[in-house]
């Protein structure tokens, strides 16, 4: 995950119908609140975010090994009725924060997680 992408989601106005998904899901498996992400304008606050708080620091410090498979699922739960092809369709930003969503909580999975 790049901050550039993180730049670029947050700069959407209004994301396209599943766009938002992507983002929440992404913002879950970080174990942001489901307050954090109840619309997109906590979203796009989530997203600028800086120092000990910024989403790459929770990106740079996620270990699949200490996120419950709960919050996986949750996360998996949003994305489900996407693709890939139809994430990078909509946008190509959000199509890498859709990749490395998955990719992680497939880890999850694999791994067992933690139990909370």
């Amino acid at each position: 995950m790049e901050q550039k992408t993180i730049v670029e989601l947050r700069q959407l106005i209004s994301p396209p119908r599943g766009i938002d998904d992507v983002i929440k899901a992404f913002l879950i498996l970080l174990e942001y609140s489901q307050n954090d992400v109840k619309d997109w304008n906590k979203c796009k606050g989530v997203l600028s975010r800086t120092g000990d708080k910024s989403v790459m620091t929770k990106v740079s410090h996620f270990d699949p090994l200490y996120c419950s498979p709960a919050t996986a699922q949750k996360s998996e739960d949003l994305l489900a009725p996407y693709t890939i092809e139809i994430v990078r369709n909509k946008n190509l930003y959000a199509a890498k924060m859709y990749t490395w969503t998955k990719s992680m909580i497939e880890k999850v999975k694999s791994s067992g997680g933690v139990q909370k």
